[in-house]
């Protein structure tokens, strides 16, 4: 079936988009180790350590994850949507052709082939 969507170009792109989720999470992953470092790093100046940890936890972090899963909502819905367009333009073809099939043969002058054509 022809459609004027491109499942296969839908699909790659999700494949792609799915591979930079990943990448997110690895970054969220650094983050954490880096506010965990913080407090040893900034030792000598607890109030440094903090602002550093409370940089990277509420700035950072929350970014990150925010553009995570933002991406992957758009994954979700961008996957619902052609599968409910695919699916409907199937079922559209597959009702046009069994109406088109429970027509029965005009039996009239001049018409040829039951349908004038």
């Amino acid at each position: 079936m022809e459609y004027s969507i491109d499942p296969g170009g839908i699909a790659g792109v999700v494949s792609e988009t799915q591979a930079s989720i990943d990448g997110l999470d690895q970054m969220l992953a650094l983050t954490d180790e880096a506010e965990s470092n913080a407090t040893t790093a900034f030792q000598y100046s607890p109030q440094t350590s903090s602002a550093v940890r409370s940089c990277l936890e509420n700035f950072v972090a929350q970014q990150i994850m925010v553009s995570r899963d933002y991406a992957q909502t758009t994954i979700s819905s961008t996957v619902g949507a052609c599968n409910a367009y695919t699916g409907g333009d199937s079922r559209m073809s597959s009702d046009a052709h069994d109406a088109l099939s429970s027509l029965t043969d005009l039996d009239l002058p001049g018409v040829r082939n039951g349908f004038g054509f």
